[in-house]
């Protein structure tokens, strides 16, 4: 007591105090960055590191990506630029192009005799996703059938007034078994024929062989077919469709003559930026043939006009019938099948029940109100039954009392 008594109150306060931890040192000799008490360590960071070089990496690539699709697109838009200011009032060029999503691009042009617009479509390789690019280009390897390449298809919609009456497709016959499942209208009304006016690497998909004679023995044709056989433009081919049909199936029914519409489709592969204007003759052919539709070309034979109007009346009927709402005399018809099957289900059910079964089922009056006027008549068929079987049962005692 006396001890602490001379203790003075700095000495007391430094007994009371704790005394300091004792932290052991950390045997850390790699690379550190220190900031007053914050100090940093980026080999205890290694997961973290990782992550954030990944993401930066897809980063990177998105716009690496983005940017090469867009400078492809313009690029070919730039070249034929010059062909679109010749053959439309309002023709469009690389600063009308509209971009739905990195990979999908569109450019509208209109004002053009013979020609409602022309829809530039634009669909490429998604080089901004690695991701999805090694996926394509997976599958690729696994379907040799598959292929996602840069495509731009112009599609031509034809005025009202020059409206051809017929369907007509050269095809590259490495793209043949896409476009076939891709175009209803290719699949349902032509046939795949092989000539010798197409280079060897394409297939004729023609309603009739006038058809065919008709489109290729022409001018614009004959310079149709002298594009597509330059080899600097032919590896670029995809397909040349002329129909007035659509290209998926109709899902509502037959689609009335003043919605109907004809097309002049121009599939190609899209050259790189050092040759987009590589296409521009074979694009020109194109609106020549177009001019030549609008002379209302027919047949020498007036009897391919009428098969082939005969054909899309057959289309119409078969989509009317497959969409038709049915008549009330159906819809009974329908109902009473209906009723039929469920009364002979439970009949058939009934017939392998026990007697002491049928009849639990049958006085229960739930199944008498929920089957009606069948319910009711199996529960009196029952109740006869019943009645005969004790009939006889009376009749034996009384014999066997006799």
């Amino acid at each position: 007591m006396d001890a602490i008594s001379k203790l003075g109150p700095g000495s007391i306060a430094q007994l009371l105090s704790p005394s300091p931890a004792d932290f052991p040192r950390e045997s850390y000799e790699g690379l550190e960055f220190r900031y007053g008490r914050l100090t940093f360590r980026p080999a205890e960071f290694k997961v973290e590191g990782m992550i954030l070089a990944v993401v930066f990496v897809y980063l990177i690539s998105g716009i690496i990506g983005t940017r090469f699709n867009s400078t492809r697109v313009n690029a070919w838009v730039k070249a034929h630029v010059a062909l679109y200011e010749a053959q439309f009032a309002r023709p469009g060029n690389q600063d009308h192009v509209l971009a739905d999503g990195p990979t999908d691009y569109m450019l509208f042009s209109t004002g053009r005799r013979a020609v409602a617009y022309l829809q530039t479509v634009f669909n490429l390789f998604p080089r901004q996703d690695i991701l999805q690019a090694a996926y394509e280009f997976g599958w690729s390897m696994v379907d040799l059938e598959y292929s996602r390449d840069d495509v731009v298809t112009l599609d031509f919609k034809l005025s009202a007034e020059s409206a051809p009456a017929f369907i007509f497709g050269i095809v590259s016959k490495y793209h043949l078994k896409q476009t076939r499942k891709e175009r209803f209208d290719l699949t349902y009304f032509t046939k795949t024929t092989e000539s010798s006016l197409l280079p060897p690497n394409a297939c004729l998909m023609s309603e009739h062989v006038d058809v065919t004679e008709l489109v290729l023995k022409s001018s614009a044709g004959t310079k149709l077919l002298s594009k597509l056989s330059d080899p600097t433009i032919n590896r670029y081919f995809r397909s040349f469709v002329i129909t007035d049909q659509p290209e998926k199936r109709p899902v509502t029914g037959p689609i009335p003559a003043s919605k109907k519409e004809r097309h002049v489709i121009l599939s190609l592969n899209l050259p790189p930026k050092s040759e987009s204007g590589v296409t521009i003759p074979l694009v020109q052919a194109v609106f020549d043939l177009i001019d030549w539709l609008d002379t209302k070309p027919t047949f020498k034979d007036e009897h391919i006009a009428r098969k082939l109007i005969k054909a899309r009346t057959e289309l119409d009927a078969t989509l009317a019938k497959e969409f038709a709402e049915p008549t009330e005399e159906e819809k009974e018809a329908a109902e009473d099948a209906k009723r039929a099957a469920k009364r002979k289900a439970e009949e058939e059910k009934l017939a392998g029940m026990t007697v002491e079964q049928q009849r639990k089922v049958l006085v229960n009056t739930s199944f008498v109100w929920d089957q009606g006027a069948h319910g009711l008549r199996l529960y009196l068929q029952y109740e006869e039954k019943e009645r005969k079987k004790a009939l006889r049962k009376a009749q034996g005692k009384m014999v066997f009392k006799q």
